[in-house]
């Protein structure tokens, strides 16, 4: 994703810095970096989703300590009652984990609305 959001940094932009005299790294910089952090963002929030999951997965299937380990025993023994809270630990964390990568986003890209 980082990939493809430098390579659709305006290249008008890009263009436009060069002619205004900007070196190659003073446009990467001021033009290319700051197109492209939105996008790169996004991917990370992503990424970090896709592997909280696979742990928390993983987790479930080795029975591995943690949440999901927890979850795990607690469905063999039959007791619903620490499967439900494991469940919503698991929700609520992934919800936090979110919610401080959009902190982050806001502070780090304040010239992206976030929706």
């Amino acid at each position: 994703m980082a990939a493809a959001a430098v390579h659709n940094a305006p290249s008008g932009l890009v263009e436009a810095a060069r002619a205004l005299g900007a070196g190659r790294w003073q446009s990467i910089r001021d033009v290319v970096l700051p197109s492209a952090l939105p996008e790169i963002f996004t991917g990370v929030r992503l990424a970090v989703g896709v592997a909280y999951s696979s742990v928390v997965a993983a987790e479930t299937i080795n029975g591995v300590p943690g949440i999901g380990g927890m979850v795990r025993d607690a469905q063999r023994y039959s007791q619903t009652d620490v499967v439900v809270l494991g469940l919503f630990a698991i929700g609520l964390s992934g919800l936090l984990i979110d919610a401080l990568l959009r902190i982050a986003e806001e502070r780090l890209i304040p010239w992206r609305g976030i929706s």
